[in-house]
């Protein structure tokens, strides 16, 4: 990535090596791509920002649409207000009286305890979760396998030094052979000089899109691989999972070479994506943490710092920090409707975690234990404290 100023703010999201247990991403980086440089970059995307450890931010205006954080407060509670009636009568003279049939009730103020969150969504705990979430494969074969950038997750945006970013981006060398993470069939292969897949024309360069069979929410979900060096299949070719559809590469926006890994519902719709992590198998004896950071009355609270501790086995040990991430932020990426998730901590050795709120903030903290092959389910709360 390109490093900021030195009077430019930091933000520190990165893996620390572990001689006990290491998440896929840990200490991996890839090159973020163009600085963008002037107002016609800032008028191509005007709501969303870029993904594959992309483009440096160059105006408000890249922010995002979609809805903005809602302060936490006090709900107002009803009151009992008098009504002005004209009544019938000699004297034809208002009085004021009470909606006879209405009698004012106090309506308490929700809490974090007492409001129901995400009805429809998986409850907390460690699941065997429904197809497609992680039954897809890996893109790269198990000697090139590589976790993606612990830097730049989905929906973050580099602490403010980067695009929105719509996937998640793998530091494979140049040349390394990129396979299909699903069986499938070739929708696009080549390049987006002329056929704009994302905010701007030439942003991905040669990239390849497979549509899958696996579904979510009845649509089918489609798998892009950006930044190609180059691109060994053709449109309409049906793919087997681990078939080899081109190679890591540093086209398009990118400034080094990396995969960009996206997950989509749709094949042109830049805003239509979803977490990746949510959908690839984590490697051989480990699990993955989808986790819901929300505000006091249930809303998902955007740009929180969340910690990743790793327990000791050995009573009293204490524990063992492993990673930072950031809660999505607003703007054009989605949770998915089953977990309703804001952040997430893929390839996680099995064993005893600790999810915490570490930017400042109310204090929230959580014990976690994830299980091979399983997805295990947290909810931070303020205030919660349940180690």
């Amino acid at each position: 990535m390109i490093p900021p100023a030195d009077d430019a703010p930091r933000t520190s999201v990165a893996l620390r090596d572990s001689s006990t247990a290491q998440p896929s991403a840990a200490g991996t980086r890839v090159a973020s791509d163009r600085v963008r440089g002037g107002s016609g970059d800032s008028a191509a995307t005007p709501d969303v920002r870029a993904s594959a450890s992309d483009t440096r931010r160059g105006s408000a205006g890249d922010e995002g649409a979609g809805e903005g954080p809602t302060a936490e407060g006090t709900t107002p509670t009803p009151r009992a207000t008098a009504t002005e009636q004209a009544t019938p009568g000699p004297s034809s003279t208002p009085t004021l009286t009470s909606p006879p049939s209405e009698t004012p009730t106090v309506t308490p103020a929700p809490s974090a305890t007492d409001t129901p969150l995400f009805l429809d969504a998986l409850p907390d705990g460690i699941h065997n979760p429904p197809p497609p979430f992680l039954r897809l494969g890996r893109p790269f074969l198990p000697a090139n396998d590589v976790g993606a950038s612990a830097t730049y997750p989905y929906g973050s945006d580099g602490g403010g030094w980067l695009l929105l970013h719509h996937g998640l981006d793998l530091g494979a060398g140049a040349g390394v052979p990129v396979t299909a993470i699903a069986d499938g069939q070739v929708v696009y292969a080549g390049d987006d000089s002329a056929d704009a897949f994302g905010p701007q024309l030439d942003f991905y360069g040669n990239l390849v899109v497979v549509r899958h069979g696996a579904r979510l929410d009845g649509r089918n979900l489609l798998s892009l691989y950006g930044h190609l060096a180059t691109v060994n299949v053709a449109q309409g070719d049906v793919v087997r999972e681990a078939d080899e559809l081109g190679t890591v590469g540093g086209t398009g926006i990118a400034l080094g070479p990396h995969l960009h890994l996206e997950i989509r519902d749709d094949v042109r719709d830049y805003g239509r994506t979803f977490n990746p992590a949510l959908f690839t198998r984590p490697r051989e004896g480990a699990g993955a943490i989808a986790g819901r950071r929300v505000g006091a009355y249930g809303r998902a609270e955007p740009g929180i710092t969340v910690a990743l501790f790793r327990e000791s086995d050995e009573a009293g040990a204490g524990t063992t920090w492993i990673a930072e991430t950031r809660s999505y932020l607003w703007g054009p990426i989605n949770r998915t409707s089953a977990l309703q998730e804001n952040f997430t901590f893929p390839d996680l050795p099995a064993g005893r975690y600790v999810v915490e709120r570490v930017d400042g903030g109310p204090r929230s903290r959580a014990s976690v234990r994830v299980e091979p092959g399983a997805l295990s389910v947290v909810t931070l709360r303020p205030g919660q404290s349940n180690p």
